[in-house]
């Protein structure tokens, strides 16, 4: 099987196998026994034929196709909403040296005066915090 020619092949680690013992006559309970798995000096061969244990076992030898292919369900596109650029705020630096100010203002030479663009959606949800600038801007 597979498992084993990983085991002896390719020295892949052996868990091993668990093996219950079960007696034909009383299937429900565990045999607390000793299971024989040669048979013993006084037993001949007629006898053991009859009494020995059988495991069998069931797996893939990995040879031929698969019994089953489940293919990848996808799901369903949804439509694309035509891009907004929703209202945001912008770098804006205000250098008192370009606007002719540092005449009359000595320190600081500017300030980040930053704006905002894109569309604000109007009236604006409780949560979000707007200046009175940017509600005129909106009317």
């Amino acid at each position: 099987t597979p498992a084993i020619i990983k085991w002896i092949v390719h020295g892949k680690p052996n868990l091993g196998f668990m093996v219950e013992v079960v007696h034909l006559d009383n299937a429900s309970s565990v045999s607390k026994r000793h299971v024989r798995i040669s048979r013993s000096l006084h037993q001949d061969d007629a006898s053991w034929s009859r009494i020995r244990p059988l495991l069998v076992t069931f797996g893939h030898d990995g040879m031929g196709h698969p019994l089953h292919k489940r293919e990848k369900r996808q799901a369903k596109p949804k439509p694309r909403k035509r891009h907004k650029s929703n209202c945001k705020r912008h770098p804006l630096y205000v250098d008192f040296n370009d606007v002719g100010w540092n005449d009359w203002i000595v320190a600081p030479p500017g300030y980040a005066a930053f704006y905002c663009h894109g569309d604000c959606p109007f009236p604006l949800a409780d949560h979000l915090n707007s200046t009175n600038h940017a509600i005129v801007q909106t009317l």
